[in-house]
């Protein structure tokens, strides 16, 4: 399969939020993907269109192109990083996507979801998930410089939530990772707790 293929496959998930900046006004820009092709507003007028960031564009990549490293000043965050979606598709594409050298080794992928769990449960799990969605298996080479990204915060998602310890840690793994540009968050959440999610980042300041 080609490298197109598997950027397009992380990009255009099957529940995908990219939150690129709030408004002078503190309104967020968002659009929610069910599916691939399937793209609709979440809120009314008060939401206008995102303007993707050069480096998530959507666009077909050259597959002749050599791999390239413009994520390597980034965090990818996954809410609702305990389900399915995030074991079946999510962690399955970035792999491929580390495997095709398109993901730099320091950007953190970080899990967030509302069940405790530690770094390495987390990673433990998303082995798993690994050898049963990868065809042919991963190596232990390639496990060993995946789980290094892999991190884990629970936080509580329903509405009204104080983001701030999220904030905290999310900074604390920066720090360690050597990133500090742009955060990609994945909402793989229950559709109504999107607003409430996007709100409490706007309120951490989580979000430029």
């Amino acid at each position: 399969l080609s490298r197109a293929f598997f950027l397009r496959r992380f990009l255009i998930s099957v529940v995908v939020i990219l939150v690129i900046k709030r408004t002078s006004t503190d309104q967020v820009l968002a659009t929610v993907s069910r599916k691939e092709g399937a793209e609709y507003d979440v809120a009314p007028s008060e939401f206008q269109p995102i303007q993707l960031a050069k480096e998530t564009t959507m666009s077909t990549p050259d597959t002749s192109a050599t791999p390239v490293s413009s994520l390597k000043d980034s965090a990818i965050m996954i809410f609702g990083a305990s389900g399915d979606l995030t074991a079946r598709k999510l962690i399955p594409a970035l792999f491929m996507l580390q495997r095709k050298e398109f993901l730099p080794p320091n950007v953190p992928i970080i899990g967030v979801a509302r069940r405790e769990k530690t770094d390495d449960s987390f990673r433990a799990e998303m082995k798993v998930a690994l050898s049963k969605n990868i065809k042919g298996g991963i190596t232990e080479a390639e496990w060993e410089t995946f789980s290094k990204r892999l991190f884990y915060v629970a936080t509580n998602l329903d509405e009204g939530t104080d983001f701030g310890p999220l904030r905290d840690s999310v900074e604390r793994i920066e720090r360690q990772q050597g990133v500090s540009g742009t955060r990609v968050i994945y909402m793989a959440t229950d559709p109504k707790l999107f607003l409430g999610a996007v709100d409490a980042l706007g309120k951490a300041n989580m979000i430029p």
